[in-house]
């Protein structure tokens, strides 16, 4: 009786682990998307970087550890180099080659996305 006991225990433990096993490796790797974050200023940087489904422009240029200083939503400064309000020249995204209609806190990247920040006259 115990040996039977026993067997249907162990039955169930695989019988779970496998679910489990299965469940896991079904999702494994949902959630992310892929972008690309492009910074012109003089020269052309370009990097590539796997984020959370969900995140925001300043996400993706965290995960590209791209420094940046912003105020109230708008980004100030990208590598060490800042707006400047004097000259007209404001950093702005574009995101796909369109000019992005949302701030970059708002905006939510999608899969595939090409964001490109341009020190621009505005």
């Amino acid at each position: 009786m115990n040996k039977n006991k026993v067997i249907v225990g162990v039955v169930i433990i695989v019988a779970v682990a496998a679910v489990l096993y299965g469940t896991t490796q079904k999702y494994a790797g949902q959630g992310k998307i892929e972008a690309t974050l492009t910074i012109e200023n003089g020269g052309i940087t370009t990097h590539s970087a796997k984020i959370t489904d969900g995140s925001s422009v300043f996400d993706l240029m965290t995960a590209c550890s791209i420094p940046f200083e912003e105020d109230g939503g708008f980004v100030t400064s990208i590598n060490g180099i800042s707006q400047d309000a004097d000259a007209g020249k404001y950093w702005l995204y574009y995101v796909n080659g369109e000019f992005a209609q949302l701030g970059a806190k708002d905006y939510i990247v999608q899969d595939g996305d090409e964001i490109t920040w341009k020190l621009e006259s505005f």
